[in-house]
């Protein structure tokens, strides 16, 4: 799959690690879709790590969710530039890596986990937009 990654997209600019992939079970029957990696991800070169992913794992441990079982992942494979906001062709490029994932893992349950996995998931306007 990384053979794929950063055509057409410009994110991995600045980068430490370009083009991160999700991580977790590749059998799992829940994914977990962050809208980008952060600078933690970014720096440590795994998906979804840093406080409030302990936070959400203590969560499922207490729920008896075997976080074992789930596939962590971003819609963006690069964090996300200084504006905040990543343009059409980014989310383009990306969400061919995440589809491509989607099909490996084959989730029975995609939970998204911000504004853009939302938008993606559901195709909606998000959850800062009004649906007038």
């Amino acid at each position: 799959m990384k053979e794929m990654l950063c055509e057409g997209c410009n994110l991995c600019e600045g980068a430490k690690t370009p083009c991160l992939l999700g991580r977790g079970n590749p059998d799992a029957k829940i994914m977990i879709i962050q809208d980008s990696p952060n600078e933690l991800d970014d720096k440590k070169g795994k998906t979804m790590v840093g406080k409030s992913c302990d936070n959400l794992r203590k969560s499922m441990d207490k729920r008896e969710i075997d976080v074992s079982e789930i596939y962590w992942t971003s819609l963006l494979k690069c964090p996300l530039p200084p504006s905040g906001k990543a343009n059409s062709k980014q989310l383009t490029a990306c969400t061919k890596v995440l589809e491509a994932e989607i099909q490996m893992v084959n989730p029975d349950i995609i939970v998204p986990m911000g504004n853009l996995s939302l938008r993606y998931c559901f195709r909606t306007r998000g959850i800062n937009q009004s649906q007038r």
